[in-house]
């Protein structure tokens, strides 16, 4: 659905992800927002050991807290559960 939509400015639409970034010895999971116009990392967190929501949710806050056009709506695309094509979308207005 996102890759249909036409993006035309920064903070309309952000895009969650969670990879695996750690090792054998230290499993590390990395949570982001990346805001699908700019490419950039809005938001991050690094999480030890678990794939709770628990980091992905302290990632949408820092890139909320962080956020400039804090009046304008925003589509946030959320990776459910690492399926491709399985998404969850948020509006905030």
């Amino acid at each position: 659905m996102i890759s249909t939509l036409e993006i035309e400015k920064s903070e309309s639409v952000w895009v969650s992800d969670i990879t695996y970034v750690g090792t054998r010895i230290n499993p590390s999971y990395f949570a982001l927002i990346t805001d699908a116009y700019s490419k950039k990392i809005v938001g991050y967190n690094v999480v030890s050991n678990s794939l709770a929501a628990e980091g992905s949710l302290k990632a949408l806050e820092m890139a909320l807290d962080n956020r400039v056009y804090k009046g304008y709506p925003l589509i946030i695309c959320i990776d459910y559960l690492g399926l491709d094509n399985n998404h969850r979308f948020i509006v905030i207005n």
